[in-house]
């Protein structure tokens, strides 16, 4: 997995329907948020979306790494039911999608909003536009992951890793929840 490129988070709204990195004189507008044929509940929706997207790329990274290193497959997932085998393989394929998105793999055109160049440089706001249409992916592996974690049975618990994973996911997804996103 490359490393991404886009600007680092945290991301925040700041003014009507702009998204920004940093603060002060550090700070770089990232996009603005089209309402225009989506309508306003819409609109609101895609801009905490996009708000929340370094988060959600940063939770499916952890999770792809645990995946892949074969840590989540100690417990249930390591008997040999080739449907928990086959459902880990799934896990697998469908963080590697969503992450090669956010890297720019079969980057096509983001109607939602206008991405800045200005203040970071083209190349990475080409990544910003990668990660922004990448977000509902990284969303819906946000979704499938806390699900699947509550199904190992791990705790919502900031002492150990696996706890502070989930109330990270728990965190991110309600961030993006509460911004009326799907």
């Amino acid at each position: 997995m490359t490393a991404p490129t886009f600007t680092p988070g945290p991301w925040r709204r700041v003014g009507h329907r702009t998204i920004a990195a940093g603060s002060g004189p550090d700070a770089v507008t990232v996009c603005e948020v089209f309402s225009g044929g989506v309508g306003v509940d819409q609109a609101d929706a895609n801009e905490t979306l996009i708000e929340a997207a370094p988060e959600l790329h940063a939770a499916a990274a952890e999770i792809f790494a645990w995946i892949d290193s074969g840590f989540l497959t100690v417990g249930v997932l390591a008997d040999d039911n080739p449907a928990r085998v086959a459902a880990c393989g799934r896990a697998i394929d469908t963080l590697a999608a969503a992450l090669g998105k956010a890297s720019g793999a079969g980057l096509d055109a983001v109607t939602v909003c206008e991405v800045f160049s200005g203040g970071v440089g083209v190349d990475q706001a080409d990544a910003n536009e990668a990660l922004i249409e990448a977000a509902p992916e990284l969303y819906a592996v946000a979704r499938a992951a806390e699900a699947m974690l509550i199904r190992q049975k791990w705790r919502p618990d900031p002492s150990s890793p696996e706890g502070a994973l989930l109330l990270a996911l728990r965190a991110v997804l309600a961030k993006v929840s509460e911004g009326g996103a799907s």
